[in-house]
């Protein structure tokens, strides 16, 4: 009877134990980055909040370019619609100093589908000090063959790991 409690007992050690420490490290981790202000858990984080079922944004309607409602950022030179081939070139203005330099990602999805048609990423862009719009190299481009309704998003994510983002539907026509 002694050996089998002791075999049970390096079960429980050496299987069962870790387990439990496991999950009550995770979740006290996780408790205490989401406690933190600004902080949120996006279990899916290509879409986006203002973004409805099918991609299409809920306060739009087909044909209207539509922007977020957070204006510290913003997406420059985008037309409510293109022609089919047309390029679409585009560039971002942050309104908010605290993002004075970060990585730049700009996506250019099907809003139907939310399949990924384009993607621009720019890393290290620090704009407040040389006074320029993003992305610093120069615009963003793309060219869209198929007509649709498409959106646009602008994320920027600071070195301490904040970000934000907008986004616009537009129309191929």
């Amino acid at each position: 009877m002694e050996v089998v409690a002791v075999g049970i007992m390096k079960v429980f050690v050496v299987f069962i134990l870790p387990v439990i420490l496991s999950v009550t490290l995770a979740t006290a981790v996780t408790f205490d980055i989401l406690d933190r202000p600004g902080r949120e858990l996006d279990m899916w984080p290509q879409s986006t909040s203002h973004v409805g079922h099918g991609g299409q944004d809920q306060d739009s309607d087909i044909g209207d370019a539509t922007h977020d409602t957070d204006t510290r950022i913003s997406i420059m030179g985008l037309s409510q619609s293109y022609a089919a081939g047309e390029v679409l070139s585009v560039g971002v203005t942050v309104h908010d100093p605290s993002f004075d330099c970060g990585d730049l990602y700009i996506t250019v999805y099907l809003a139907d589908s939310n399949t990924v048609l384009s993607q621009g990423a720019f890393f290290e862009q620090c704009f407040v000090a040389d006074g320029l719009g993003l992305p610093t190299e120069g615009e963003f481009s793309t060219a869209i063959d198929t007509p649709g309704r498409y959106v646009i998003t602008a994320d920027m994510t600071a070195p301490a790991g904040s970000n934000i983002s907008t986004s616009e539907v537009f129309v191929v026509k």
